[in-house]
């Protein structure tokens, strides 16, 4: 007997859940160059401003106010990263 056993057993192999449906495909939208440079333009407005973000995180100072302490704004991670690269 070379049959699959879910040919043999098939009440053994199905599921009491439906299957899923295979989604359907978004419909294709056609757009013009207008468009897509408002979409481009839109994406560098984007970038640009989370470079600004990243710019103002790694803004950072901090001095040591008594031995061993130190005190102020910033990632000070970022900050001892660039006492690294000083030295």
């Amino acid at each position: 007997m070379n049959e699959p056993l879910w040919k043999v057993f098939p009440e053994a192999y199905e599921s009491p859940y439906p299957r899923p449906k295979k989604p359907e495909p978004p419909p294709r939208v056609d757009k013009t160059e207008e468009d897509i440079d408002e979409v481009i333009k839109a994406l560098n407005e984007r970038r640009q401003a989370a470079g600004r973000f990243a710019d103002e995180r790694d803004t950072c100072h901090y001095e040591e106010t008594s031995p061993g302490v130190m005190q102020g704004f910033g990632d000070f991670h970022h900050w001892q990263r660039l006492q690294k690269q000083k030295k």
